[in-house]
């Protein structure tokens, strides 16, 4: 059985720089520390470290450093149409009290908090902001008014909620993440977005809030296409900054890899041995998506 979202790889530019923000945005703290060992996101050079919520090993995120000469994957997002990994998203407590620490820590806004409705009994406050790297952060206060899975929120904020995948074929990658354990919890078109989300006017977003709902209601995939507006795939290979890569976990890994490839993974890597921290050496192959994305599978 593959898990849900586990960790989700960035390339940064100062290691130190960046787990300083995300320690005085989130409260993430260190889990683990190291250099590769040659494996395919780097050589010996790079260091890396996995911080997250130390009570929760789902959710990480592994910081790779590349270096000042490493380009962030999106550019500037001025492409919004373009396909992969998209943005990271993050659960806070309460907005107004946590976007002002976020931007003190170092974020650049790119749209301000603003306030939709997702349902009758959920509606979010929500902000798009860069970190030091440039790399897109979706922010956002769940306002809960009726039944929900979603419970309270006492941390200062949540392990990583979900991955945005911009995607060329919004039924093509739901088929696809749907085949290895996730189920549609939410497939809505969104219009009026388009100031919050730097879009051309007049443009509507298939929105798609996948989940593993056996297993967390955290940990989703969040599927967007641009109804309408073209892009191309954007192939973070490494060093980049940016999001290089989401992974999951198996309890049978080499029938989770067969899996992955029935249902339309392209292979990268063969499985080998790596150390990612909380979990240690574990094996790990890398696959490529519907839209050009890098998956991780370990065990």
């Amino acid at each position: 059985m593959i898990s849900e979202l586990k960790i989700v790889t960035i390339g940064v530019s100062e290691l130190e720089r960046s787990i300083s923000f995300y320690r005085d945005s989130f409260a993430y703290e260190v889990i683990g520390i190291g250099n590769f060992d040659g494996g395919n996101l780097g050589s010996d050079k790079e260091k890396f470290a996995v911080i997250g919520v130390p009570s929760i090993e789902s959710g990480m995120m592994r910081l790779i450093e590349y270096g000042p000469d490493a380009k962030q994957v999106w550019g500037g997002y001025e492409r919004p149409g373009d396909h992969g990994l998209y943005a990271i998203n993050f659960r806070v407590p309460n907005m107004e009290s946590a976007w002002p620490r976020i931007a003190e820590a170092g974020a650049v806004a790119r749209s301000e908090p603003h306030f939709w409705k997702v349902s009758d009994e959920l509606s979010v406050h929500d902000c798009m902001c860069f970190d030091p790297d440039g790399t897109l952060l979706d922010v956002f206060e769940m306002i809960i008014t009726g039944p929900s899975k979603y419970g309270p929120l006492t941390l200062p904020a949540s392990e990583v909620q979900n991955v945005v995948v911009h995607t060329e074929d919004a039924d093509t990658c739901r088929d696809f993440y749907c085949g290895f354990g996730y189920t549609a919890n939410q497939d809505k078109t969104l219009e009026g977005l388009e100031e919050f989300l730097k879009l051309p006017k007049g443009t509507a977003i298939r929105n798609l809030n996948l989940a593993m709902n056996h297993l967390s209601p955290n940990g989703r995939i969040e599927i967007s296409q641009y109804v309408g507006v073209e892009g191309r795939r954007l192939n973070a290979s490494a060093p980049a900054l940016g999001i290089i890569s989401a992974s999951f976990q198996s309890d049978d890994f080499e029938n989770d890899c067969a899996l992955l490839e029935k249902i339309g993974a392209v292979p990268l890597v063969e499985a080998h041995v790596t150390r990612i921290p909380p979990y240690g050496d574990v094996r790990i192959a890398a696959f490529e998506g519907p839209d050009g994305e890098r998956l991780e599978l370990f065990g």
